[in-house]
């Protein structure tokens, strides 16, 4: 049975902004990093939606990663000021 792996959000942060890293995207760009995971799995599984396959994860994982960044912040580990001001 295939196995289906979606890029890693590490990967599409390379390639979506290069250079860049995590603790210093503003929330516009998480939103564009988490939408482009959501893609980029929706796309892996529609290709082998018909045969079946074994996911790493799935668009509850996106869901989940979302919902825990609006709950305790954009970067959990940056100072009171630093997530103020995103």
């Amino acid at each position: 049975m295939p196995l289906v792996s979606a890029q890693s959000a590490r990967e599409i942060l390379t390639s979506l902004y290069p250079g860049r890293k995590f603790h210093h995207m503003s929330a516009e760009e998480l939103l564009a990093l988490g939408l482009r995971r959501l893609g980029e799995r929706l796309r892996a599984e529609a290709e082998l939606h018909e045969t079946g396959f074994i996911s790493d994860g799935s668009v509850l994982n996106e869901w989940a990663y979302a919902a825990v960044r609006a709950r305790i912040g954009l970067n959990p580990g940056a100072g009171i000021p630093q997530q103020l001001v995103k």
